[in-house]
């Protein structure tokens, strides 16, 4: 056997062996049997009936054992350490069975009889060489049989006396080695076949059980792929219809409210795409978080205010609860926290039909690790089935998955939930009993920021003032997570929830000159008044931004490739560039890095390029960057996003023209300002 086997494994094989041992007890019985009858009537004259009456009720009586063990054994079934597949039985029946014949070879051997002692010699060589069929899957119970049979044997010789007989002892010492090393080579066989069955079926039931879970898995992925198309197609089904009657009159009464209808479909449409990017990149370990200090309490009343009028609309209560001892200020990821609240408190109203919802916020700290918040969302709905309860957690899966169902649904917000909450270091499960509906409860672990805020005015001696007491402290817990500079007010603004996963990430790599997206700004239609020429090689998206920026009162220029671009861009000092990034002939990538080489050689100033693309995932946006862009802009185009960007864009370009008047004899008017 391999010595790679487990302990366990080469006891299971073991324990078959004995088995096969004592499962051959009718055969080895009966083949006893014929022999001792055989024998028995050789020695009728050289014994008296009384001694030939004792050897035979004793073979007798150890065959109707083997016959007993065999029934019992294969009735059993292979158990380790259970009897009689046990060592010592094996070893008991193995001796006992050898030991007739060693009697029968010494106790009954025919001295002065020499034409019966062929006899003896068939017994010493037939009955041990025979026996290997039936104990020679155990070698020890084989080695016990020849031990008892050929051992009392080759004593007796030794010690008859006469060189005749000391030869013949010797002779059947060896002959005994000889018998117990094939019992050994046998053995060791029948262990590697065994060995080599187990691992089998363990693959078989390994393939299987792979098998099974890639049947699961397709099945699972062609329900998501029935439900998704479903989802995809429902807001789709409004966009277009409704943007065909709009289009066909669009001044009727009835069709006024149909661009906020289109909007709504659009971002039901777009927190799909984002929900299976979202699955996508944690799977793919590429997601990242980034802590920043805030008030739970403004999230849950945030998240509270956005359920509202659903809820109302249900004839619902939306409650929340702030226990005792609640953390006022934490360091953690407050988008992702914000998504797995707003997932769980949806997944609530969407299964609840009557009651109420409520959100329970409490602290905690359990014994090992750091402080937690615990926040329990409880709903008066159906309720999860215990057997349920992690099954609701998987990718795809709904309980009910029917087309029947009453509520719809991917199958993916639970997932994404609980993946962000480990991400986090927390969990979710479904806690209680309850009959009537379901308590999710969710816990993150937190750093403390008014304890590194306190720690930190306890260890300047300066002791500033309140205020910069709080953004120092601040700006230190920041530090411990690698953030950027900010504050608690600036990271609890509600400016930054709404989109806090590109809005958080903003900084600026002074190395090459790159920014990213700042904080947003509250802006309004005013007119930007800057130049953009928008590269996009699709005609739609291409004339939707073009509207948007003439509606911010930009002059706008749209060329379809990168070569027309590099052309435009040398011909007019356009103020900002809004680049595609898959475009024929030359994409936005490789016109970025010709037009930043164009600049180096010529010594031109940097003309402001920003991404508009519709590669969404972090190392698309990466991709970008080290192309040569300035910022980063996804489609669909969130109108507020773009507005910012413009007012940035706007900014800087003032800046640069103060900055050129004021130094323009000193510069050579060609010093360039980076925003």
């Amino acid at each position: 056997m391999s010595s790679m086997e487990s302990m366990s494994t080469r006891e299971l094989i073991a324990c078959e062996c004995r088995q096969l041992v004592l499962s051959q007890g009718v055969a080895g019985a009966l083949a006893t049997f014929a022999v001792s009858t055989l024998f028995l009537l050789a020695m009728r004259e050289v014994h008296s009936a009384e001694r030939l009456a004792i050897w035979a009720v004793a073979v007798l009586s150890i065959s109707l054992l083997r016959v007993a063990l065999a029934i019992w054994t294969k009735r059993s079934g292979p158990v380790i350490g259970r009897l009689p597949n046990t060592r010592a039985v094996c070893l008991i029946v193995g001796a006992l069975a050898g030991g007739v014949w060693g009697a029968a070879a010494t106790w009954l051997f025919p001295l002065g009889h020499s034409q019966l002692y062929f006899v003896a010699a068939f017994l010493l060589i037939g009955m041990p060489a025979g026996a290997i069929s039936s104990f020679g899957a155990w070698w020890p119970a084989y080695a016990a049989y020849v031990a008892a049979s050929v051992g009392p044997f080759a004593v007796y010789f030794l010690i008859a006396g006469g060189a005749e007989f000391a030869v013949a002892g010797w002779a059947a010492c060896l002959f005994g080695l000889f018998l117990v090393r094939e019992g050994y080579v046998m053995g060791r066989t029948i262990q590697r076949n065994l060995a080599q069955r187990i691992a089998l079926l363990d693959m078989t039931r390994s393939l299987g059980e792979a098998l099974d879970r890639a049947d699961d898995a397709n099945r699972a992925k062609s329900t998501f792929l029935a439900n998704m198309s479903h989802e995809l197609r429902t807001p789709l089904n409004a966009i277009i219809g409704m943007s065909q009657l709009l289009a066909e009159a669009p001044d009727a009464p009835a069709h006024q409210r149909l661009p906020d209808t289109i909007r709504r479909a659009g971002n039901a449409l777009l927190a799909l795409i984002s929900d299976v990017l979202d699955l996508s990149q944690i799977e793919a370990g590429t997601f990242a978080l980034r802590p920043v200090p805030f008030a739970p309490m403004r999230l849950i009343d945030e998240v509270q205010d956005m359920f509202e009028p659903e809820a109302t609309c249900k004839s619902l209560r939306l409650t929340s609860h702030v226990a005792e001892g609640a953390p006022q200020w934490i360091l953690a990821d407050r988008a992702r926290l914000r998504q797995v609240l707003v997932n769980l408190v949806g997944n609530a109203l969407k299964f609840t039909d009557e009651g109420e919802v409520r959100i329970e916020v409490s602290g905690e700290r359990i014994e090992g690790s750091g402080p937690s918040l615990r926040i329990d969302i409880v709903d008066t709905g159906p309720g999860v089935p215990e057997s349920e309860r992690e099954r609701i957690f998987n990718a795809f899966l709904q309980i009910d998955a029917s087309s029947a169902r009453t509520h719809p649904g991917t199958g993916l917000g639970l997932k994404i939930s609980r993946d962000l909450a480990g991400l986090m270091g927390g969990t979710i499960d479904v806690v209680g009993a309850s009959p009537h509906g379901s308590r999710f409860r969710l816990r993150i672990p937190y750093a403390d920021a008014a304890a590194a805020q306190a720690s930190h005015m306890d260890s300047d001696p300066r002791t500033p003032s309140s205020s910069d007491a709080t953004r120092d402290a601040t700006d230190a817990g920041r530090a411990e997570f690698g953030l950027v500079e900010g504050n608690l007010a600036e990271c609890d603004a509600a400016d930054c929830s709404t989109e806090e996963s590109s809005a958080t990430e903003s900084h600026v790599n002074e190395s090459n000159g790159i920014e990213r997206m700042s904080d947003r700004a509250v802006l309004t239609a005013n007119d930007v008044g800057i130049r953009v020429l928008v590269v996009e090689d699709n005609l739609l998206n291409a004339s939707l931004v073009k509207l948007m920026l003439e509606r911010q009162g930009c002059d706008v220029s749209c060329v379809s490739n990168g070569a027309d671009a590099l052309d435009s861009m040398r011909r007019t000092e356009w103020d900002i560039v809004l680049m595609d990034c898959q475009m024929p002939r030359l994409d936005g990538y490789d016109t970025t890095r010709r037009r930043r080489e164009i600049e180096r050689v010529e010594g031109l100033s940097r003309m402001p390029i920003v991404a508009l693309t519709a590669n969404a995932m972090s190392e698309d946006r990466q991709k970008c960057l080290n192309a040569g862009m300035d910022d980063y802009l996804t489609k669909p185009v969130v109108l507020d996003d773009l507005r910012a960007m413009l007012m940035r864009r706007a900014r800087s370009a003032e800046t640069r023209a103060d900055v050129g008047t004021a130094g323009g004899d000193d510069a050579g008017g060609n010093e360039e300002v980076q925003s």
